[in-house]
């Protein structure tokens, strides 16, 4: 059962990582965006909306929440 949770996690994890950084020597695949943000062009500044800070703070939020997941499963006997 450790092992299928290993698995599970990792390919969880990794599957939020290709999405998030895209892949590479692939062909372009159409995929839901993982997030969406708007960026805002003036003069003399560019800014992100939501900030870069919330965006790296939603997916530390998301690969926690996968870590977490798999302390509630319960040994099967």
């Amino acid at each position: 059962m450790y092992q299928a949770l290993l698995h599970a996690t990792k390919y969880s994890l990794n599957q939020m990582k290709e999405r998030i950084c895209g892949r590479r020597n692939m062909p372009k695949q159409i995929l839901k965006p993982f997030f969406e943000v708007d960026v805002h062009l003036d003069y003399d500044s560019c800014t992100l909306k939501p900030s870069l800070e919330e965006v790296q703070s939603a997916i530390n939020r998301a690969a926690s929440h996968v870590l977490k997941s798999t302390k509630h499963v319960q040994n099967w006997n």
